[in-house]
């Protein structure tokens, strides 16, 4: 009997440790810098890791399942076809350096040495043919230029981003932010140029480094029921 519950101890022992190791997350390696398909990244393959430039092909959509991580090595996601970033409240989308270790664990490997910034390059740019886009409870966090428009329209929902550089900047688009958070940022708000339409609404705006809403060259501003504090 003695023997037979030792058995069952040491399988019972192999198991827990076969189940652990099979839990533990390990980061995916963005190697296509062209998706010109369908793609769905999940978060149980999440982290993703972009260390080159990637560009989402118009007619394509990339679908970013809630939970995901996103992590930027001095890279930029390009989105010419369509980007459904889609979180929930209790599962959200987080876009950050791959420097910020709080979110995925060390992905750069380095035991902690570096750590991430407002200046550290990496973001989401989205240009023409990307209006049928839609990012609604995602985090962007220590990236440089966090999210860029580009000559398309785009509605933001229940956004966050701190600890970035400039948080939004536009040219010749329409862009909408409702329920959001902006703050402690080393530059600007939400930069509008080129004739850009910004509408923001039940959003706060606090602690940046420049101006909370800037807009430039005939860009015009809509403000509701926000929150601003340069």
């Amino acid at each position: 009997m003695k023997v037979r519950c030792s058995q069952l101890l040491f399988l019972f022992i192999l198991f827990s440790c076969f189940f652990c190791a099979g839990s533990v997350r390990a980061e995916t390696l963005v190697a296509d810098t062209e998706i010109s398909a369908d793609t769905t990244w999940t978060k149980a393959d999440s982290p993703y890791v972009i260390s080159a430039d990637v560009t989402v092909d118009s007619g394509s959509t990339l679908t970013i399942e809630p939970g995901v991580i996103v992590k930027f090595d001095n890279s930029f996601l390009n989105i010419d076809g369509t980007l459904l970033a889609e979180g929930t409240a209790v599962d959200k989308i987080y876009f950050t350096s791959i420097k910020d270790d709080s979110l995925g664990g060390d992905t750069n490997g380095d035991g902690g040495a570096s750590n991430p910034s407002e200046s550290d390059e990496g973001g989401v740019a989205l240009y023409a043919g990307s209006g049928s886009s839609h990012l609604a409870h995602a985090s962007f966090h220590y990236l440089r230029d966090p999210l860029y428009f580009d000559s398309t329209t785009l509605e933001l929902d229940t956004i966050d981003i701190q600890h970035c550089d400039t948080a939004i900047s536009t040219y010749a688009s329409t862009l909408g932010v409702t329920n959001s958070t902006i703050a402690h940022l080393g530059f600007d708000g939400i930069d509008g140029y080129g004739g850009s339409s910004v509408t923001v609404a039940s959003t706060t705006i606090e602690d940046v480094g420049g101006s909370a809403l800037g807009m430039y060259d005939g860009s015009a501003l809509t403000l509701k029921s926000s929150t601003i504090k340069d």
